[in-house]
């Protein structure tokens, strides 16, 4: 059952957000224990491959959006004087930007964004206007609030598309990836949450010749189904134990 956002879950607050249920807090709840669960939910550190990932999404597809809040750092030797105060000076004329993109990925992104967007299967699925871009859905699955910021999702065929960064889009390396990264637990988790029909993977290459592959994905869906219900129990299942705690610890102060 979809559910209305109106302001709850934005931007800002998407990620240290803990009401809300996503893809990716139910893949870590399947990785282990409440501890690590808890652990990793803490972290708030973005490492330099999650701000290149992010800029690369925003440049395909907020392209506006992305103007406002990426900037590509100069790519020049910081190591001399003159390129030390080069680069104070570009942070400081830029810094009503908030991300700072490292300027040796400019090329690499601007390459991938050239072969994605002439991709003729690419063109037929992103239809602008056919579809919301980048926007947060919230919605109730096995009677829990969840969450999912979609890439792309076609209002008009009810399809869903996810755009993927990878090393080689060789068979056998998007297979590992998908396994891996478990893939077709956040497809069937926006699937079944989006009330979607499809749902295709786009996988770039992060390296010319910047390849493209898309997927129907289809295989394994009821696995990936049964894996996000796991994931789910489990979460509920680490409330308890923090709620159990929480009276247990009250019912020790009153003794």
């Amino acid at each position: 059952m979809k559910l209305d956002n109106n302001g709850i879950i934005t931007d800002e607050n998407y990620f240290q957000d803990r009401e809300y249920i996503s893809a990716s807090m139910v893949k870590q709840a399947l990785q282990g224990s409440k501890k690590q669960f808890d652990y990793a939910m803490q972290q708030s550190i973005e490492t330099e491959a999650m701000l290149v990932g992010s800029a690369f999404h925003a440049m395909m597809l907020e392209p506006d959006e992305f103007k406002k809040l990426y900037a590509f750092e100069p790519d020049m030797d910081r190591r001399t004087k003159a390129g030390k105060a080069y680069i104070a000076e570009w942070k400081e004329q830029n810094q009503h930007i908030p991300n700072h993109v490292p300027g040796k990925y400019e090329s690499m992104l601007l390459n991938m964004q050239e072969s994605l967007n002439n991709h003729p299967r690419y063109k037929e699925l992103v239809v602008k206007e056919n579809g919301e871009f980048e926007k947060i859905n919230l919605f109730e699955l096995l009677g829990t609030k969840c969450k999912a910021k979609v890439d792309y999702f076609n209002t008009k065929n009810n399809y869903i598309v996810d755009i993927k960064t990878c090393q080689s889009i060789n068979v056998e390396s998007i297979l590992e990836s998908i396994k891996k990264y478990m893939y077709g637990v956040q497809a069937a988790f926006y699937l079944d949450g989006m009330k979607a029909h499809k749902f295709y993977f786009v996988f770039i290459e992060k390296k010319a010749p910047y390849d493209v592959l898309v997927i129907d994905f289809v295989s394994g869906l009821e696995d990936s189904r049964k894996a996000y219900e796991a994931g789910v129990k489990n979460i509920k299942s680490f409330d308890l134990l923090k709620e159990d705690g929480y009276h247990m610890f009250n019912r020790i102060i009153q003794i």
